[in-house]
């Protein structure tokens, strides 16, 4: 099984940044999965100005940190 047909299933199990198998899944409040470590990377990498957006559909949050993950 490749990895693209992970990442394409109806049921998610793949993270979209590292292109793996979720490892300690979350979703955010859009209803997107990453695994923990790569969205908080991800958040921590992006502007500084306090906001953090979803990499997957670009929702907006105002704070970047664990209370926006399910």
């Amino acid at each position: 099984r490749k990895r693209s047909d992970v990442c394409e299933e109806e049921q998610p199990s793949c993270c979209v940044l590292c292109q793996d198998v979720l490892k300690d899944p979350v979703s955010t409040s859009c209803g997107h999965w990453f695994c923990r470590q790569c969205i908080t990377s991800y958040w921590d990498q992006s502007a500084s100005s306090g906001d953090s957006c979803c990499p997957q559909c670009g929702e907006r949050y105002r704070t970047k940190n664990s209370s926006e993950l399910g």
